[in-house]
């Protein structure tokens, strides 16, 4: 007995229907609500973790695991993009780790198998070190703070809006620009009155930061952005307000 047409179709909607399952991949369960850094999709299982490359060697080495991401990501509110500091020595690390969506300051020593984090920095951004290793300034809560690595609750410096890197120098001066369209200040690392030693729109560019003493504590490095092809790029400034060169 031939089927009738209705059956014919019947069967073949079926068929298709069976080749279509087939091809169609399972759904994505979605679990993390953040969007890739290029802001194409949703991110992954897979988190951001800190590696170490041995420049000798061209070895890398992963030093830090867990379930969250070991760099404070643009995207959150509140992180910046906050990068890795070395310690003086070149032992330990300090690094914004984003935990529970929630960026604090971690330091991990080279030689230890965990990471260890430091109370009382949630929304830490920008870590950078004192000559002696002791102690890590950073900002958070609109203040650049600093904090004993061997304990103890984070202190207040001075006002800074929106960090952008710092420095600290043997003689206990810290550099760092307070946020943007602003020029480099610099303040006791106990605290105290901050003042500019760069100027803004004076032939280096609109905005100054990213501090880096040179070797003689006096003199420093800083970014200029923000302006024009003549003006933007890296400069020496001096804590003498020397006219950056």
């Amino acid at each position: 007995k031939d089927p009738k047409p209705e059956e014919l179709e019947a069967q073949k909607a079926r068929e298709k229907g069976e080749e279509y399952k087939k091809k169609t991949q399972p759904p994505w369960v979605v679990t993390r609500r953040q969007f890739k850094q290029d802001y194409v999709g949703y991110l992954d299982q897979r988190r951001d973790h800190l590696y170490v490359l041995d420049l000798a060697t061209r070895e890398t080495k992963q030093i830090t695991s867990g379930d969250f991401d070991d760099y404070c990501q643009a995207y959150l509110p509140g992180c910046e993009n906050s990068q890795p500091a070395w310690s003086p020595d070149g032992t330990r690390i300090a690094f914004v780790a984003n935990q529970n969506r929630v960026p604090v300051l971690w330091v991990r020593a080279l030689d230890s198998v965990e990471s260890r984090p430091l109370p009382g920095t949630e929304g830490a951004s920008f870590p950078f070190w004192s000559p002696d290793g002791n102690t890590v300034a950073f900002f958070a809560g609109d203040k650049l703070k600093r904090i004993d690595v061997a304990g103890g609750q984070p202190l207040v410096i001075t006002d800074a809006p929106n960090g952008r890197g710092g420095a600290w120098n043997a003689d206990g001066v810290i550099l760092f620009a307070p946020g943007v369209s602003s020029p480099i200040m610099r303040v006791p690392a106990r605290g105290g009155l901050a003042e500019s030693v760069t100027e803004i729109n004076c032939g280096s560019g609109p905005d100054h930061h990213w501090p880096q003493f040179l070797p003689d504590g006096k003199r420093f490095l800083f970014s200029s952005t923000l302006g024009t092809a003549d003006t933007n790029g890296i400069y020496i400034g001096s804590l003498d307000k020397t006219p950056p060169v």
